[in-house]
């Protein structure tokens, strides 16, 4: 039973980072917003990343799963 439940864990938490969630980061277009956002898309968390320029961003990262870019004035 415990090495189930570590199978689990395991499957639902990579490197520390929890899987699954969703989050909301502005200053996302560069810097360690946009790094953050890429982490946490990579680890399947759903990114809802503030920019200033969506239509950029979108095609710059459109291969990226769980990344939305949204406006942010």
């Amino acid at each position: 039973m415990i090495g189930a439940a570590a199978n689990a864990y395991k499957h639902q938490n990579q490197g520390g980072i929890a899987m699954g969630k969703t989050i909301a980061i502005t200053g996302a277009s560069s810097g360690i917003g946009l790094a953050t956002a890429m982490k946490l898309a990579e680890n399947e968390w759903t990114v809802y990343a503030g920019t200033r320029n969506v239509e950029r961003d979108q095609a710059q990262y459109a291969g990226v799963a769980h990344l939305h870019f949204v406006e942010m004035k």
